[in-house]
C-alpha cells in the first residue's frame, strides 16, 4: 500500500480486508491490491510472473506536464510485482 499511496492512490477500506486492498487514484481508477491466493479465485488462466515477462503497461493522467516530471523523473516505474507504470499529462480540451 505505502508504493501505491506514494504514487498518489487512497486507500478505500469499504473494499479492503487482509487479503486484497482496494487503492483509489479516480472516480473511475481502483488498482485491487490482492495476495496470490485470492488472486486465484478470480483468474481462470495461469497467473503470469510479471517480474520476467511483460503482462501489461499501465499509465495514470495526471493534470500537466510538470506533475508528470515531478513524480517520475523522466522514467518509468515497476511496481513489487513488476507491473510497469507511466504517468501522461492530459491535454488541455
Amino acid at each position: 500500500m505505502d508504493f501505491y499511496a506514494a504514487l498518489g492512490f487512497t486507500n478505500n477500506p469499504q473494499f479492503s480486508d487482509d487479503a486484497g486492498k482496494c487503492m483509489v487514484w479516480s472516480g473511475n481508477i481502483f488498482v485491487m491490491l490482492l495476495t496470490y491466493e485470492k488472486f486465484t479465485t478470480f483468474a481462470a488462466k495461469p497467473i503470469a510472473d510479471t517480474k520476467s515477462k511483460l503482462g501489461g503497461l499501465f499509465s495514470l493522467s495526471l493534470g500537466n506536464i510538470d506533475a508528470v516530471n515531478s513524480i517520475m523523473a523522466e522514467r518509468t516505474i515497476e511496481d513489487f510485482d513488476g507491473h510497469t507504470w507511466d504517468y501522461c499529462s492530459r491535454r488541455p480540451q
